[in-house]
């Protein structure tokens, strides 16, 4: 599975936008710059990708970070 079948699968991305959004890939564009054009979040782009991989994902607040962490 990659991540236009699982975006479609959650109802993300329409199934009749793949081909419109591969031939976009196809022509230079990287994915999630096309994705997120169309709306998609960063966190639900990353939540695909941790479902295709089984990777657990979390969506972390840089600005909540202490320094001192980093």
């Amino acid at each position: 599975m990659d991540i236009l079948e699982a975006l479609v699968r959650k109802q993300l991305v329409p199934a009749a936008s793949v081909g419109d959004i591969e031939a976009q890939v196809k022509s230079g564009t990287l994915l999630p710059t096309v994705l997120r054009a169309r709306g998609i979040k960063d966190a639900d782009i990353l939540a695909a990708r941790g479902e295709i991989f089984g990777i657990p994902s979390r969506a972390v607040d840089a600005a909540g970070i202490p320094f001192e962490v980093l």
